[in-house]
This record gives structure tokens, C-alpha cells and sequence, in this order.
């Protein structure tokens, strides 16, 4: 077992560094991000989901001290202040490993990931350049069925709203509840929108129906960003489902998965958070991903341009 886990942890270190490599070449500077901070630190820039699963202890002063459960806040903070002269666009790479409560183990998850963050621009083509840094890890991992998913946060916040019952509606949107979708499509006027998902022309289809302002103008921008991938090259990967959720409340625009045939979960996902930085400092627009470099692992062909089956 122990043998296994240090093959296991060797072809992890070989990953990370092709990966960060990559980012590299791609003007990305890599950062240390601490392992533990103040809780109150950081806690502004976290999700639901992320508060309820950290780590947190008290050291002997008695604050409360948080192990880190996520990348993307702390480097949120940094770009709001330590790196706030730093110009703009900001584009950060990191690697490492975050840790949650729950999950199959009893003591919880260790999990390990890589990841860009590009803060400083709105437009469209940073979104795409993200999209594009993710699925250049898929091929430099040897994948080649990967599909990219992309949806719109915006999508989700409008039925939030409009829907008479908000947390009836959060739960349909996380569990894919369709019937539910439909019902709540119907009360808000947002018709099946919710449950569109499909190749990048079905978005035309939704642009003859869609009657709210924010939903069109969501739709036209994943419209512009799908051809900015197709213009890369990577059209035959992309669909589109616009009931597609990431944390609720956290993003705001444009978000996407990338997912492998026979694995349950995405490899990598991401999107538009607009609104973090603002919370440390100044408001700046921003985007990226994260990769889950264990579930890469656990593809066998993603080993195998890195000279990882030769580990011994």
C-alpha cells in the first residue's frame, strides 16, 4: 500500500509540474497561497458550501484559524492587496492541495488541484482564454473525448428571483430536479430555458423565445464566447446546458465543466466571479479554473504523454 501511494504521489508531482509548466508558457505566474490563515482573513470570499465543509481550529491565542479549503479567495485577497499594483489584466497559476470535511473518507478529503486565475478584464476573450488553458491540460494529458459544458450564472440568479419559493428552487437547480425546472420555467416565464442543454446551435433556438433582458444578454455572451472556441479549435467539444449551476451566489457570468466519458464528476470546472475581489479591496472582474488533478489521474490514457507509466 505504501508503495502504491508513492507511485501514486510521484505521478501526481510529475502532472502538477507539466501543468504548471503549461500555465507558464501561457504568461501565468505561479503563487504560494498559505496552507492556514485567520479565518477572518478570507472567509468573506468563501461559498456556502466551502464554509460548512473547511477545517478550523483555534491556535493558543485563541483565533480561529482555517486550513486552506480553497485557491481562488486568497488569491482574491492578493490581487486586492499585496498585488493590487501589479498590472492588469492579472493572470495567476498555483498547484496544490485543499482540504474539506465529509466525503468517502471519515477524516475527509485531501484533494489535490491546479488552477488559473485571471483578474482584471470583463471581456469575452478572457473567458475564452480560460476555457482554452483547460482543455490545452486535457490534450497535454492525452484526452481526447472530453466535452466542455458551458452555462451562464446569470441563467440561475433570474429564476432565483423571480421564483416564489428561492430555496425550492436552489434545490432544483443543484439536483437537476427537470420536472421541477419546468414547473418553476413556466412561473417565471422562463419557458424551458432552464432545461435546454444541447449542442451550441440550440442557442439560436432560445434566442426566438426568451422574453427577459438578462437571460438574452446572458445567452448572447455564451453565444460570442462558444464561436471564440470554435475559433480555437475546439467546436467539436463544446455543448451548452443552460441549467448548468456552480455554487450559488459565487459566480456570475459565464461558467463551464469539463467532463471524460465514465467519470461521474467533472475534471475541471470554472468560470466568471465578478464579484469576489470587490470583496477584499477594489471591484475587478474576474475568471478561471480549477483542476482536479486525482480525477486526471484516474483516466488510464492521461498518463500517458507525461511518461508516467514508467514510473516504478
Amino acid at each position: 500500500m505504501s508503495i502504491m501511494r508513492s507511485r501514486q504521489g510521484r505521478e501526481r508531482r510529475v502532472l502538477e509540474t507539466s501543468i504548471l509548466e503549461l500555465f507558464e508558457r501561457r504568461g501565468f505566474t505561479e503563487v504560494e497561497v498559505p496552507w492556514i490563515e485567520p479565518l477572518g482573513a478570507v472567509d468573506r470570499g468563501f461559498t456556502e458550501e466551502i464554509r460548512q465543509t473547511s477545517y478550523r481550529i483555534l491556535d493558543h491565542s485563541g483565533e480561529v484559524l482555517v486550513l486552506r479549503p480553497d485557491f481562488t479567495a486568497p488569491i482574491a485577497k492578493m490581487a486586492a492587496t499585496t498585488l493590487k499594483s501589479e498590472p492588469r489584466p492579472l493572470r495567476i497559476c498555483y498547484s496544490g492541495s485543499v482540504f474539506r470535511r465529509g466525503g468517502p473518507s471519515p477524516g475527509g478529503q485531501k484533494l489535490y488541484q491546479a488552477g488559473v486565475e485571471l483578474i482584471g478584464s470583463g471581456e469575452v476573450e478572457a473567458d475564452a482564454e480560460v476555457v482554452t488553458l483547460a482543455a490545452e491540460c486535457m490534450r497535454m494529458a492525452s484526452l481526447k473525448e472530453y466535452r466542455i459544458v458551458l452555462g451562464h450564472a446569470a441563467i440561475a440568479s433570474v429564476l432565483l428571483d423571480l421564483a416564489p419559493d428561492r430555496q425550492k428552487a436552489a434545490r432544483a437547480l443543484e439536483c437537476k430536479q427537470l420536472q421541477t425546472l419546468e414547473e418553476l420555467g413556466e412561473l417565471t416565464g422562463l419557458g424551458d430555458v432552464l432545461c435546454t442543454r444541447g449542442p451550441v446551435s440550440v442557442l439560436e433556438r432560445v434566442l426566438e423565445r426568451v422574453t427577459n433582458a438578462s437571460v438574452y444578454s446572458a445567452i448572447i455572451r455564451l453565444k460570442v464566447l462558444a464561436d471564440a472556441l470554435e475559433a480555437a479549435g475546439l467546436g467539436s467539444c463544446v455543448r451548452v446546458d443552460l441549467g448548468l449551476v456552480r455554487d450559488l451566489g459565487y459566480y456570475t457570468g459565464p461558467v463551464f465543466e469539463i467532463y471524460y466519458p465514465g467519470l461521474g464528476t467533472a475534471i475541471a470546472g470554472g468560470g466568471r466571479y465578478d464579484d469576489l475581489v470587490g470583496v477584499f479591496g477594489d471591484a475587478e472582474p474576474a475568471t478561471g479554473f480549477a483542476l482536479h488533478i486525482d480525477k486526471l489521474l484516474s483516466v488510464p490514457v492521461g498518463t500517458a504523454m507525461l511518461g508516467l507509466t514508467g514510473i516504478h
